[in-house]
């Protein structure tokens, strides 16, 4: 969002932003309490339970998704998530700004991870028009805004309704003035105008002072038989949300009291209060928005009795930079929250800015869970009965009816061999200890067991010796054990470099098999954003992405600390396991390799 980057300058060059960044943490005592608030000790209750959120690695919808037909996108976002009466599928609509302008498109998921890009949802307005230079389509009519009740589209008169944001001018990042739009849809899936003309903007007669320059999104609640629309506009750099209501969803009317949400002095949201969400939880309504002030774009709450009279949180429920990955190091802003009710998880996608170069910032579309995904992965994942059943049938022929198996396991120290530094205990590391597990089980079996690791090498300069040094061995099945050490990397190049490899021996007619990364008594094992786990987390979706095996090296030392034991029972120095930890990969390994029954 420029407009941010705009305001964090001017900020800066003031002398304001440094001040507020010193501030003490704001608490909701501190300033007297308007006609309607809810007191402090509610506020710090309700907003408990959207604390304590665990990450995803990377972006579930990228900068630059392949769509057939759009090849220039450069940025995504303002996810929402949906679904529609009698389809099981979940859907997503998110813009894409290729330079000109935004344009609405819409994916579709079976598991709220995965997603796939269907097309355009609603493109750009006729020339001239309030919308020619964007269409920004989510504020959907839903049959019910309970937080956990399934986000489904309702009908209206026949219809699937949404309001949406609008720009009449291209050649930029959302052009002033901005207006709101009424669309509709017979399947949920594309939109088009409900009315001509624009339902909102800076030109009616009741528009405030404080959204004279810009109105931007929309948020539709439907209530006690009358709409609401919560909407955030702006008077030069500062924007606050409003409220207009109508009961035909075509015609408006400005809320008299606003802005209902408003900035908050030295606060995380001293100058933006937008892209107000807004559920109902139990007796209480509460509005999901992102607020821009100490130097940052942060997810935050407001918590209202009657959807008029709000009170926000003064401590972001998100900030910008938590996730370990970098995902959302600029900004993370403009959430869709969603509950799963398959495994009882809230997700809250939300556009994660990583502050790369260009235009964009290579946002996209990030997700943070108030559960732990580490085994939904797997499910995806190379079937441990069947994967390498022919190469176990191999290893139980007798001559003359065999040849060797060739197993190579490639990665760094702890395949290596390495123990306490500089020692290497090459029989008591687990691609020994493999070898030998199957010689115990296929006792007619040839088998070459290899090692192609290096001490201290990552996973780049691991892939770029794979073809010479493991597929010109010709293996059977190859092991990859990179992570540990590719906590220095970074997630986003690692993930390139595991997929160059797993791309190359699936080419090779190779098996592989995936290991999460062994312990470091140095991390927080017990931490869903400590980088040895996020790497882990990374480790299972590449395994369930490209249907590979898996042996979740992490899992393993973690269940035997969960189960009583301590950590240094397993380890020969701080980042490498000793015997004791070598058996527990290895075990992990030989499950991949099932003996014919008796």
């Amino acid at each position: 969002m420029n407009r941010i980057v705009l305001v964090l300058a001017v900020l800066a060059g003031s002398g304001i932003l440094h001040d507020a960044c010193r501030a003490e943490s704001p608490k909701a005592a501190d300033a007297p309490a308007p006609a309607g608030a809810v007191d402090a000790a509610t506020v710090d209750r309700w907003a408990g339970k959207f604390r304590g959120w665990h990450y995803w690695p990377d972006h579930v919808i990228p900068a630059s998704p392949a769509i057939e037909g759009f090849s220039g996108i450069l940025g995504t976002d303002v996810p929402t998530v949906y679904q529609v009466p009698g389809d099981a599928k979940w859907y997503m609509t998110f813009v894409g700004f290729d330079g000109k302008g935004y344009q609405s498109f819409v994916a579709e998921s079976a598991d709220l991870l995965r997603w796939k890009p269907r097309g355009l949802a609603m493109g750009y307005g006729p020339p001239g028009e309030f919308d020619h230079g964007g269409c920004v389509v989510g504020a959907y009519l839903y049959e019910s805004y309970d937080l956990k009740a399934p986000r489904l589209l309702k009908k209206h008169q026949g219809k699937y309704w949404t309001l949406y944001g609008a720009y009449p001018l291209q050649g930029g990042y959302e052009l002033r003035p901005g207006y709101e739009g009424v669309a509709s849809s017979d399947d949920g899936l594309t939109w088009k105008r409900a009315k001509p003309g624009y339902i909102l903007s800076v030109h009616e007669r009741d528009r405030g002072q404080w959204e004279k320059d810009c109105i931007y999104q929309p948020w539709l609640v439907e209530h006690e038989g009358r709409f609401y629309n919560f909407y955030n506009a702006a008077n030069g750099s500062v924007e606050q949300i409003g409220l207009a209501t109508s009961t035909d969803l075509l015609n408006w009317t400005r809320h008299p009291g606003n802005p209902v949400l408003r900035n908050r002095p030295g606060g995380y949201d001293e100058q933006f209060c937008s892209d107000g969400k807004v559920f109902r939880d139990g007796d209480h309504w509460v509005m999901f928005y992102f607020g821009v002030g100490r130097g940052g774009a942060h997810v935050m709450a407001a918590f209202s009795r009657d959807l008029v009279h709000w009170t926000a949180h003064p401590e972001p429920l998100y900030k910008a930079g938590g996730n370990p990955s970098g995902l959302d190091k600029q900004y993370a802003h403009k959430i869709s929250l969603v509950h799963n009710p398959a495994n009882d998880t809230f997700y809250l996608f939300y556009n994660a800015v990583p502050g790369k170069p260009g235009g964009t910032g290579g946002r996209g579309i990030g997700l943070i869970t108030s559960k732990p995904l580490d085994a939904a992965p797997a499910a995806g994942g190379a079937d441990k009965a069947t994967y390498l059943a022919d190469v176990s049938a191999l290893l139980a022929k007798a001559w003359p009816g065999n040849r060797t198996v060739t197993i190579v396991c490639h990665g760094h120290s702890v395949p290596a061999g390495y123990f306490k530094t500089p020692a290497v205990d090459t029989f008591n590391a687990y691609p020994h200890l493999l070898h030998k597990g199957l010689k115990d089980a296929f006792g007619l079996a040839v088998i070459n067991v290899i090692v192609t690791a290096i001490g201290g090498e990552n996973s780049e300069s691991g892939a770029a010796r794979f073809e010479r040094d493991v597929l010109s061995l010709r293996p059977d099945v190859v092991t990859i054990d990179y992570a540990l050490n590719d906590r220095g990397l970074g997630l986003e190049r690692a993930r390139k470099a595991w997929v160059a490899m797993i791309e190359k021996a699936k080419a090779a007619g190779v098996r592989v098999i995936l290991l999460t990364p062994t312990a470091d008594s140095s991390a927080r094992m017990d931490d869903p954003a400590d980088p040895l786990n996020q790497h882990a987390r990374q480790v299972r979706l590449l395994a369930a992405e490209h249907r590979v095996g898996l042996v979740d090296s992490t899992e393993a030392f973690s269940k035997y600390v969960r189960g009583g034991g301590k950590l240094e029972d397993l380890m020969s120095q701080v980042n490498h396991p000793n015997r004791k930890g070598h058996d527990l990969v290895a075990a992990g390994l030989l499950e991949w390799f099932p003996r014919a029954p008796n």
